[in-house]
């Protein structure tokens, strides 16, 4: 579809993480309810600050800074990469260990996409295109930076 938008951070992946049935992305993963929730943004934007607030409001962890995303038979799956399974950035604090969660797999339907960026406006992207399907994308003031 014309309406899909790139999602900040996936342009310049290497293409080694940009397999045609899988990606390895930067971004962080909690599942609420049935709802994926995937917080993408640059360094810094607030991914985590805002999956450990979620978290604590009745949200699991499935990975944070790195989320494998892959795609087959019309279902989606997340994980964090190996080595960052059931670990999460603190703020000023380092790694902490999470709960995290292997979930079951999921259709587009269950997933919200979360793009942190600079613009202080709320906007709704039309839809982003992940491993070629559309998902709904909803676009968030990152976190403000220190002066």
């Amino acid at each position: 579809m014309d309406s899909a938008v790139p999602v900040q951070g996936l342009a310049h992946m290497p293409q080694a993480f940009r397999a045609a049935d899988a990606w390895n992305i930067h971004a962080s993963c909690v599942v609420m309810g049935r709802a994926f929730i995937i917080v993408s943004g640059a360094a810094g934007s607030g991914k985590t600050s805002l999956c450990h607030q979620l978290a604590s409001n009745e949200a699991r962890w499935v990975a944070d800074d790195r989320l494998v995303i892959s795609h087959t038979e019309g279902l989606f799956y997340f994980s964090a990469p190996k080595a960052l399974h059931g670990w999460a950035e603190q703020p000023g604090a380092g790694p902490v260990p999470t709960d995290a969660i292997d979930p079951d797999p999921t259709s587009e339907d269950h997933i919200v996409w979360v793009e942190l960026a600079g613009s202080a406006q709320l906007a709704l992207k039309k839809q982003i295109s992940v491993l070629g399907k559309e998902i709904g994308c909803l676009h968030l003031p990152q976190r403000p930076t220190a002066e």
